[in-house]
């Protein structure tokens, strides 16, 4: 099953598990999750693999959080290992990105065994810097130069434009168009009513033409059609409880 889940500003779910296995990516807006003594705060473009009966209590940032979510009970059989885990790993998040305009069978196929095999864990943990998440974060924010990330960071431009590629699989400049249409995407969803122009305006797009290019390009489709898709009966409504993931 795949469903874009809306969940409000402030909002806090206690602790609580779920039957079933699923991989989320955070469209827009901001939350921490903690697990046991881990805690994570995530931000627009990481995504997180729980497996099922995983204990974990999650708050929502102040502009609460638009999430992707895919149920897959069959990573189980195919992964056993796979517990919690937070990720910025390009091929996964290539992936949900593509399910976000295809929007294929949440069961069968070969895509599940690749996305299996994507989700094993990486066998170096220092493969992601420890300034990366800050970079991360301030690289969706269209009014900061990638040369003042990179000094903020202690890093070189270059370092950090090879870093980006690795991680994100895509150029800085190409993460923060991505950060803008997950912005876009999730105000389609949640507020059905706006108009387009305004959608793409207050996501930071120059103008609906540019929001409609970028729609296409990574979504294969025009925004209006892609709302309509997810605001067909079988999308989703807000989770304000617990049901949510």
């Amino acid at each position: 099953m795949l469903r874009l889940v809306h969940y409000p500003p402030g909002h806090h779910q206690p602790k609580h598990v779920h039957g079933e296995v699923s991989l989320s990516l955070l469209l827009d807006g901001g939350l921490t999750e903690k697990v046991g003594r881990r805690e994570v705060g995530a931000r627009p473009g990481q995504w997180c693999h729980k497996a099922a009966g995983v204990d974990h209590a999650t708050s929502f940032g102040p502009v609460g959080a638009t999430t992707l979510q895919l149920v897959v009970p069959e990573l189980s059989a195919l992964r056993p290992g796979l517990s919690w885990r937070w990720g910025f790993d390009a091929p996964v998040t290539q992936l949900m990105w593509s399910l976000l305009g295809a929007r294929p069978a949440a069961s069968g196929g070969e895509w599940l065994d690749d996305l299996a095999a994507l989700l094993a864990p990486p066998e170096e943990d220092h493969r992601v810097p420890p300034w990366w998440p800050r970079a991360h974060e301030a690289l969706c924010d269209a009014s900061v130069s990638i040369a003042s990330i990179a000094a903020d960071c202690g890093v070189h431009r270059a370092q950090l434009v090879r870093v980006t590629q690795r991680l994100a699989g895509c150029s800085p400049t190409v993460l923060r168009q991505r950060a803008r249409l997950g912005r876009c995407l999730a105000r389609l969803s949640s507020e059905p009513d706006l108009a387009l122009s305004q959608v793409a305006l207050t996501a930071g797009f120059a103008d609906q033409a540019h929001f409609s290019r970028a729609c296409r390009r990574w979504l294969g489709q025009a925004p209006g059609r892609w709302r309509r898709t997810w605001l067909a009966p079988h999308a989703t409504t807000p989770v304000p409880s617990c049901a949510g993931r």
